[in-house]
């Protein structure tokens, strides 16, 4: 597993997860810092997990969507457009040959979630 970021906004990260198994995307604020870094590297993405419902970590997703092969996770929040798979506390999902077990942290925000490996 390789952990690399890719810079977005001024002050703001997107998380980028590869395995042998695939790619994912945490928190896509912004698609074209995601795309650029995708055809530098040649890679693709699998899957995006999202944490919560704020612009600067969802904002990207519609258009990232289009290109990835599998599904955009996230909180069981209607606000955020795009996703496939809603999950809350205790789920366990499984991306790129990883396990990651879903953790309800309300207090940033009430839909706030991690994803423990």
């Amino acid at each position: 597993m390789k952990i690399q970021y890719i810079k977005a906004y001024t002050d703001n990260y997107i998380w980028l997860i590869e395995t042998n198994e695939g790619n994912l995307v945490i928190d896509p604020g912004e698609s074209q810092p995601v795309v650029d870094f995708l055809l530098q590297e040649d890679i693709s993405i699998t899957d995006i997990l999202l944490t919560h419902h704020h612009y600067d970590h969802v904002g990207g997703v519609m258009d990232l969507k289009k290109n990835i092969s599998g599904k955009v996770i996230g909180p069981n929040n209607p606000q955020i457009n795009g996703v496939d798979q809603h999950v809350t506390d205790g789920n366990i999902i499984q991306s790129c040959g990883l396990d990651f077990s879903v953790i309800e942290i309300p207090g940033h925000t009430l839909d706030h979630i991690a994803y423990f490996i």
